[in-house]
């Protein structure tokens, strides 16, 4: 039985049941309508936009305004002129797209920074140098450089630097100066030279990878680092001999100007880095002053020996400020229609045209672009010499080839000379050879006329991990050197074969131009890396000396005096940076070298990874330049380039 309902709580009866709902609907009160509200918020953003635009253009327009009214820098009595040597020292400046709206200085080149120091020289209204800073640069320019203040000091004038930090190479400039400050937690490495080459064959062998090194001749050993466990005795004689003249140099240089026993600082180097205390009773430097203090001391010194009313703040005119001062501009006139043209040629050699992006030109030899130019100073009628100047390891051999017959027809119609900078070897002596004359700086790397091959064979990795290959084929060498497969030795034969024709063609080619039968030419060859001082005593180049040599035995043959300035037209003319901005929005890269992948490939991947900050900075050079080799091999199998880059630190 079902419980009864207990009564209601209150004793009461419960409330009647609500009335049921009308048959009708009823609707609900109306909403208002917003739709102003997506309107307003497209009409934001378009207006944001619209707004960003004409920001954009007038920066733009400021900044093309101020390109073309900007005038000449007035330097003032009594300033000292401002070399911080940081970053690193161009050949040639690259114009940026984005230094439209960047306040950072514009890259210097080394042309610029000499022809600064040469005018200030003479310059009444410049009382001395302020070195400050490090400078990352190869060591030919830093020689040059440095040659060019100790001419300076010959007009009187003083030169004072400052080092927070440095190695050899910053203080090998700040030696010349009269006085050398370091704040008191200053560092200063200086311990000497070294070439630290890592080699990989254990490594690839317990993977079961071994390379196939073919090398003509014993001097062309960079394939050693896969094919060898260390240096074999040739390649440890050439890098002993390149890094002994370094040697020399710097200590000489340094004793020379410090007034110091080269014997004292060789001891020293081998006792390695130095605090700043330990070089101030080293006499390596002269004192000890915080940044501020060594600009107060220097101010002193000024008004010390000025014969005018003294200056309460120091003044600095940077070396940017200097090379666009009216002093500058007002040098003596020239004979415009004697002009002596400089076509720069810096980097890798590749074949196609220049790829320019929003951060400048690559660091390139692009065979079009640069036939370009040369074509254009051969046909200017006011130029009456060519300077070509080289910066390059080398590259493709059918851009070199290019190049090399290009300069043999220039100089049909006029004069060629090859300057060399720090780095002028394989395909970049390739270039040189085909001038009337080669100069050298005596520190410049040079040579290396050889050939190398290397074959990476991957039998031991397929065994290790289980895999067999088998083959089909119409003809017996359709798999010649396939990696996959063993190599026969009629494959080998015939790879030698190959590539001895590449190296006799190479030799023949600058036994012809230096006058030398080829095994006179064979004997200084052989792939080894010579110095300038050393290219020079075994006939492979006719003068040492540097970019301003170049230029006075060019005066020479066009008939103009030592003494007599002349115009000096550069190529590539430099770009303005509003055509480089819009440029950056130009997709048609159709012409752009195949180097141009290599910054596309490279700058996102390898260099975008945490990891890459810890790597040496020796090590990512070499990194990027064994990249770019590779990206060129993709596209032309026969490379003419120094097999890796020789860095001494």
């Amino acid at each position: 039985m079902s419980e009864p309902i207990p009564p209601y709580p209150s004793g009461g009866q419960p409330p009647p049941y609500p009335p049921p709902p009308p048959y009708y609907y009823q609707r609900p009160p109306e909403r208002r309508s917003r739709w102003w509200i997506p309107v307003v918020i497209i009409g934001g953003v378009l207006g944001l936009f619209i707004v960003g635009i004409v920001v954009v253009f007038m920066v733009i327009g400021s900044a093309v305004g101020s390109s073309f009214e900007n005038e000449p820098v007035k330097v003032k009595t009594q300033s000292v002129l401002y070399l911080k040597a940081s970053g690193m020292l161009e050949e040639i400046e690259r114009t940026s797209g984005f230094s439209l709206f960047s306040s950072s200085p514009v890259p210097v080149n080394l042309m610029n920074t000499l022809t600064a120091i040469r005018r200030a020289k003479d310059d009444g209204n410049i009382v001395g140098v302020y070195f400050e800073g490090g400078l990352n640069a190869g060591f030919a320019k830093s020689a040059e450089l440095r040659d060019a203040l100790v001419d300076f000091k010959k007009s009187g004038k003083f030169i004072y630097a400052f080092l927070e930090t440095g190695d050899e190479s910053s203080y090998y400039l700040a030696s010349v100066a009269d006085s050398i400050f370091m704040p008191t937690e200053g560092l200063l490495e200086m311990n000497g030279y070294a070439v630290v080459a890592p080699f990989f064959k254990d490594a690839l062998n317990k993977i079961g990878i071994d390379f196939y090194v073919q090398q003509f001749e014993e001097y062309k050993s960079a394939g050693e680092s896969f094919s060898r466990t260390g240096f074999s005795e040739p390649a440890r004689r050439e890098l002993e001999s390149i890094l002994a003249q370094r040697y020399t140099v710097l200590t000489e240089s340094i004793a020379q100007s410090r007034g110091l026993n080269v014997e004292m600082i060789r001891s020293a180097m081998n006792r390695g880095v130095y605090t700043a205390d330990t070089l101030l009773a080293l006499d390596f430097i002269d004192g000890i002053k915080s940044h501020m203090e060594a600009k107060e001391w220097i101010r002193e010194k000024v008004n010390v020996h000025s014969k005018k009313d003294s200056v309460e703040k120091l003044r600095l005119v940077s070396l940017k400020e200097y090379i666009n001062s009216s002093t500058f501009a007002s040098s003596d006139k020239v004979d415009e229609d004697k002009q002596i043209a400089i076509v720069f040629g810096s980097g890798n050699i590749v074949s196609g045209k220049t790829a320019n992006s929003a951060f400048g030109s690559e660091n390139q030899i692009a065979s079009e672009s640069f036939i370009g130019e040369l074509r254009k100073a051969r046909d200017n009628e006011k130029v009456k010499a060519i300077i070509l100047r080289i910066d390059s390891p080398g590259g493709s051999v059918i851009a070199s080839d290019a190049i090399w017959s290009e300069i043999r027809e220039a100089r049909k119609v006029k004069p060629v000379y090859a300057s060399m900078s720090d780095v002028a070897a394989s395909g970049g002596y390739y270039m040189a050879m085909a001038c009337d004359t080669i100069i050298a700086h005596p520190q410049t790397i040079t040579g290396s006329i050889g050939v190398i091959l290397m074959i990476p064979n991957l039998t031991g990795a397929l065994d290790k991990l289980g895999i067999s290959v088998d083959t089909i084929k119409t003809s017996e060498s359709a798999a010649f050197l396939n990696p996959m497969l063993p190599f026969s030795a009629t494959e080998k034969a015939k790879l030698y074969s190959l590539s001895e024709k590449i190296y006799h063609r190479f030799v023949a080619r600058v036994a012809e131009s230096r006058g030398k039968t080829f095994e006179q030419t064979r004997e200084v060859a052989k792939g080894r890396v010579w110095t300038g001082k050393e290219a020079k005593d075994v006939g492979l180049v006719d003068v040492l000396g540097g970019l301003q040599e170049s230029i006075n035995i060019a005066k020479k043959r066009i008939g103009v005096s030592p003494d007599t300035k002349v115009a000096i037209r550069i190529y590539p003319e430099p770009r303005n940076p509003v055509d480089v901005f819009f440029s950056m929005f130009d997709d048609d890269d159709e012409d752009a070298s195949l180097s141009s992948s290599v910054q596309k490939t490279l700058q996102p991947g390898i260099e975008q990874m945490p990891m890459w900050n810890l790597v040496p900075a020796p090590m990512k050079s070499q990194v990027r330049y064994m990249l770019q080799l590779n990206e060129m091999a993709m596209q032309e199998r026969t490379l003419m380039a120094l097999p890796n880059l020789i860095e001494a630190r």
